[in-house]
């Protein structure tokens, strides 16, 4: 599958960029790269990041939803450059699926064991005298159970892509328009 680069149909942008000086229009679109990136990371983390499997990734440790970061935007040969991304080494499986060798290795195991103990517990009794009783707790521990041996074997992940989808959304693009239109709107108004 192919990465989908947003296009914008920037005409009517670009006419109202043309009422601003260079500096200014440079600033405006900086501006907007750059909130445009954090709202698309933003919202990669609360509806693509949370949620139910298979259709969600949702949350095991946490460290890839804390990875998800997005850069300034920068000027360069082509634009305007704003990155979303993550650094984590298993974000490409999730984000665009496939099937991977996991070499053996060994697993320890644990297992939760329940028991039940009493506890002491002091009331006052109807003729005012203190009286004992044993309550029953039932509690439980992590007991460890061993080393095993996992064989070496194929994983296979479906695709459940988290950056992607975020920029490809709809809404996510027409958020950046608008924010365009706004900040050239409010920049000529300053300008005045």
């Amino acid at each position: 599958m192919e990465d989908k680069i947003i296009n914008f149909n920037v005409d009517d942008i670009k006419k109202l960029l043309a009422k601003l000086s260079a500096i200014t229009q440079e600033s405006v679109i900086k501006k907007t790269l750059s909130r445009g990136t954090l709202d698309i990371a933003g919202w990669s983390l609360k509806y693509r990041l949370r949620g139910p499997r298979p259709t969600y990734l949702g949350v095991v440790s946490g460290r890839l939803r804390a990875s998800i970061t997005a850069t300034e935007a920068v000027k360069t040969n082509e634009g305007y450059e704003a990155e979303v991304g993550t650094n984590v080494v298993y974000a490409p499986i999730h984000e665009y699926g496939g099937t991977f060798w996991i070499p053996q290795h060994w697993r320890r195991t644990s297992r939760i064991q329940k028991y039940t103990t009493y506890k002491e517990h002091f009331s006052v009794d109807s003729e005012g005298e203190e009286v004992m009783s044993l309550r029953r707790v039932r509690k439980s521990r992590r007991v460890l159970g061993g080393d095993i041996s996992i064989k070496g074997h194929f994983a296979r992940f479906p695709e459940r892509s988290f950056l992607r989808s975020s920029l490809n959304h709809q809404p996510n693009q027409q958020k950046i328009l608008n924010d365009f239109v706004k900040n050239i709107g409010k920049a000529i108004e300053d300008a005045k």
